[in-house]
């Protein structure tokens, strides 16, 4: 069976007679502000443009409706949620999973994806598995954590976490700020 998804809500625009105030705060085409005037008579003001009367702001007393033809208002709308929508790109959290006895190579194999993953803007969440007896050498396990964000320039966003036999860590990339309070605080 079919998953059904809740489809977003879209946003509903009164528009000339289907206005329900009787009074109304009217902008005109050239978004100058007429001022409070009957609903008749922004309709009025309105057919005599040729153009659409849209209430834009329902909640307020009283409503604010504006002259314009609505069809290139829909347009406009829409352009202005399609590059929204491309701005607030998701950002997905990668996950990378080391091993207690890590070659030297394979790390910076890891290295390599973590810092592509970065440059794409995804977070990381580091995974560090301890099998038998590595349980023991958990501060180690942590240098290792601390040692990978440190060649991956990236902090973590909270301390490594113990869940069971493994330690979870997301990072973070360091900003250009971080950095230069770090070189600060360095040559001071």
């Amino acid at each position: 069976m079919k998953k059904k998804f809740p489809q977003p809500k879209k946003r509903r625009f009164y528009i000339n007679e289907h206005i329900f105030a009787n009074q109304v705060r009217l902008i005109d085409q050239n978004d100058d502000l007429i001022g409070d005037v009957s609903k008749n008579e922004a309709l009025r003001i309105a057919l005599e443009a040729e153009l659409d009367l849209v209430l834009l702001g329902p909640n307020q007393v009283p409503p604010v409706a504006k002259i314009m033809d609505f069809g290139k208002f829909l347009y406009e709308q829409s352009r202005k949620d399609k590059k929204n929508k491309a701005k607030s790109k998701d950002t997905e959290v990668k996950e990378i999973r080391l091993s207690f006895n890590l070659s030297e190579h394979d790390r910076d194999v890891k290295l390599k994806h973590a810092q592509k993953f970065v440059s794409e803007g995804h977070r990381i969440k580091l995974q560090l598995r301890l099998k038998g007896r590595e349980n023991i050498y958990a501060e180690k396990a942590i240098d290792i954590l601390h040692d990978f964000a440190e060649k991956l320039n990236s902090d973590f966003e909270q301390n490594p976490q113990k869940q069971g036999k493994v330690f979870n860590v997301l990072l973070k990339a360091k900003t250009n700020k971080d950095n230069l309070l770090k070189d600060e605080n360095q040559n001071t």
